[in-house]
């Protein structure tokens, strides 16, 4: 694609975007050409506007936010319409089929407290409830995070999820407490640990209702150089509500790190990583846990021969072995490679400006900070090598008079959050501009995942067994429209964010010769770093 971007004023910004999208595996649904057309304006220190109007050629989408600015207090007010039917080249859009608005509210009163909160209104026109199609969704999000001390950091949350307004009416309610602190026992050990108490109501499906009390806890600590490990416990008290079912699924991860040069000013450097990962008593109707136990190899090699230059490629390697009977044993492996190249046209000049953003929860896994999306406090970040700064109580960092033609800024993978990975590059390029600011943000996410096996059900048990198998090439669908394809042994997932999902088996998809077993409707809440086995069986018609 191509991006114009035109400031007349240091107070007015517009761009234009053309993007067009073409290949074999494009979906046949998804338009070639998208446009979308942004503005922005400072109408003074305290007040800002910005719109946004994007269009696939055939339908359009609108945002309209208004921000208000002060050293300590933070507010902003977004109105959204996404067509139901709007598509980006790519895939789906992020909210689409939503029509409502977002109150986003930040207050520092000092500079070791952030309180962060958001309220999320909005009319689902994609799946609207059958009794009342035009009932609003609430979700309401309030997180305060206090530093005692430069090690010590305390935090309070509450979340609602009030979707009422959907086909799968839930509610879903979670408070929790933690804390995170470095001790100093012949190294530095970084530890934190969790608390959250968790009620789920489906009113659609009763057998979906629970209440979970959840507590994390990990460490941290550098064994011999740039060598770390790590441990994460995860550990439930899980109630059925239906039936009184109690459970007490838990797991825990444990591995080594490795990331740096490879030798002494040499071009080359690697990320290397060593995992386990062992569930127990996941056998659940609710599929509270994955079910599945692995090892796992990560390796990542770069080669930066200068600063304007990167050839790199990474293999993960994934030894599966089932836990409970809805799991499948097998193996996985993912390669990637890529080459990043700058061209310098030569002309040079002197500039000095800022640089300054969020490293934050990227919930929806998209890259870009949203206004409901809370910040990551005590993460350092390097201004090249000699400078860094870490984010505050609301995940904000400032770094003032940058005097550079490009600057790079990189986020020390240390510092990082147990249970959390880094969704973009570790060092991010900035092309500075003379007296401007410039955003740059770092997105964090944990694993949350839906997934599952579509199978002929053989012995008509409703439990994936040994002699069963995966139906290949059908479809499942999430709440928002996202669709998945069943691969040759039956296999489906989904990358998902926090809150209210529901899977559907997509029935023109199914063979003739085949019914489902079980709904096809599947409701579920997620949370961080959760993932979910929904297996769905089938029957063969007998002719």
């Amino acid at each position: 694609g191509v991006n114009f971007s035109f400031s007349p004023t240091k107070k007015q910004n517009y761009k234009f975007n053309v993007a067009h999208g073409w290949g074999h595996d494009r979906q046949s649904a998804l338009n070639s050409y998208a446009y979308d057309l942004a503005s922005t304006w400072r109408l003074n220190d305290i007040w800002g506007l910005q719109y946004e109007i994007a269009n696939n050629t055939e339908r359009f989408a609108h945002i309209l936010k208004a921000t208000y600015n002060q050293p300590k207090f933070v507010a902003s007010a977004e109105f959204r319409d996404i067509d139901k039917n709007y598509n980006t080249v790519r895939g789906s859009a992020s909210r689409q089929g939503e029509q409502g608005g977002l109150f986003d509210l930040s207050y520092s009163p000092t500079e070791k407290l952030g309180i962060n909160s958001s309220v999320n209104v909005y009319r689902d026109t994609i799946n609207p409830a059958l009794d009342n199609d035009t009932r609003l969704n609430e979700d309401v999000r309030w997180n305060a995070n206090y530093q005692a001390d430069p090690v010590t950091y305390y935090s309070l949350s509450y979340n609602l999820s009030n979707q009422l307004g959907r086909v799968s009416q839930v509610r879903y309610q979670s408070s929790g407490i933690g804390v995170t602190r470095k001790f100093r026992l012949l190294r530095d050990i970084n530890t934190y640990a969790n608390y959250y108490h968790q009620e789920n109501k489906s009113f659609s499906s009763p057998l979906s209702d629970y209440i979970n009390d959840k507590f994390t806890a990990g460490l941290r600590f550098g064994i011999i150089g740039d060598l770390y490990y790590y441990f994460n416990k995860d550990l439930n008290w899980f109630e059925e509500r239906f039936n009184g079912n109690h459970t007490m699924p838990h797991a825990y991860e444990t591995g080594v790190e490795w990331y740096g040069s490879l030798g002494k000013a040499s071009p080359f450097y690697g990320n290397f990583r060593f995992s386990y990962r062992d569930e127990e008593k996941t056998v659940s109707n609710l599929g509270f846990f994955a079910g599945e136990d692995y090892i796992e190899n990560y390796a990542e090699l770069a080669y930066r021969p200068n600063s304007d230059m990167e050839i790199f490629g990474s293999c993960r390697f994934r030894n599966i072995w089932a836990e409970n009977p809805n799991a499948s044993k097998r193996m996985e492996a993912n390669f990637n490679t890529g080459m990043r190249y700058v061209w310098d046209t030569g002309v040079k000049w002197e500039s000095i400006g800022t640089i300054d953003g969020y490293v934050f929860n990227d919930d929806n896994q998209d890259g870009l900070k949203e206004s409901n999306e809370l910040g990551i406090s005590g993460v350092k970040l390097w201004l090249g090598k000699e400078k860094s700064i870490d984010t505050d109580a609301s995940g904000y960092y400032r770094l003032t008079k940058v005097k550079a033609k490009k600057a790079y800024v990189s986020i020390d993978t240390k510092t990082i959050p147990l249970g959390y990975m880094l969704l973009s590059g570790l060092t991010q390029e900035i092309k500075m501009s003379h007296g401007q600011t410039t955003r740059i943000d770092f997105g964090l996410s944990n694993r949350s995942e839906i997934s599952g096996i579509v199978f002929e059900d053989t012995n008509a048990n409703g439990v994936l067994d040994s002699d069963d198998k995966g139906i290949r090439g059908l479809s499942v669908i999430l709440e928002d429209g996202t669709k998945a394809k069943t691969d040759s042994s039956g296999k489906y997932s989904f990358r998902v964010e926090v809150g209210a999902h529901t899977v559907t088996l997509d029935l023109e998809s199914l063979p003739a010769e085949y019914l489902p077993s079980v709904s096809i409707y599947k409701d579920f809440q997620v949370t961080e770093g959760m993932s979910f086995k929904h297996n769905i069986p089938l029957k063969k018609i007998q002719k």
